[in-house]
This record gives C-alpha cells, sequence and structure tokens, in this order.
C-alpha cells in the first residue's frame, strides 16, 4: 500500500494472526512498477502486531511512519530488496 504524507489508509479483510510491519520510505513513486525509484529507508518493526477479532470486535493497529517524541516502535532496517511486493499469481 502506497501512502502519501499526510494520507491516512486503511486495510480490511486482514486475518487474524500477529504480523511484522515492513515499510519502506523514498521518492518518485512507480505506479506501474509499485515500489520508489529511489527508496531512502527499508525497515521492519521489531515487534509483532496482533490482529484479532470475533463476532463484536475487531482490533486496530494504528502506526506512526515518522519518529514520534515518546513513541514507542524500534526498528531495523532491512535489504531494500525485502520489500519487493509478493504477487499473488
Amino acid at each position: 500500500m502506497y501512502v502519501r504524507p499526510g494520507m491516512t489508509a486503511s486495510i480490511e479483510g486482514v486475518t487474524p494472526g500477529k504480523y511484522r510491519i515492513l515499510f519502506q520510505i523514498g521518492r518518485d513513486w512507480d505506479d506501474t512498477a509499485e515500489e520508489f525509484r529511489w527508496p531512502t529507508a527499508t525497515a521492519i518493526v521489531d515487534r509483532t502486531e496482533p490482529f484479532e477479532e470475533d463476532e463484536t470486535y475487531s482490533s486496530v493497529v494504528a502506526i506512526t511512519l515518522h519518529k514520534l517524541k515518546g513513541g514507542n516502535a524500534r526498528t531495523t532496517p532491512v535489504p531494500r530488496q525485502a520489500f519487493h511486493r509478493r504477487r499473488k499469481a
């Protein structure tokens, strides 16, 4: 999912489970290739984020991709190739 600065986005239909958030920051988004022409950072959030749901409740995970004073998400840099989208056949 591509999110421009100042935008918000949501994903629906997430299967319950624990997820690690992988993200990339860059410039010059290529819609056709679905990647940045000039990636500047690629990282993964160190902890997993649980997503749960039942008949009356679905959990919400909110992230901010810039540093916040008092923020609690530690990240680890990863090679930019780790970010390439896996397409369904």
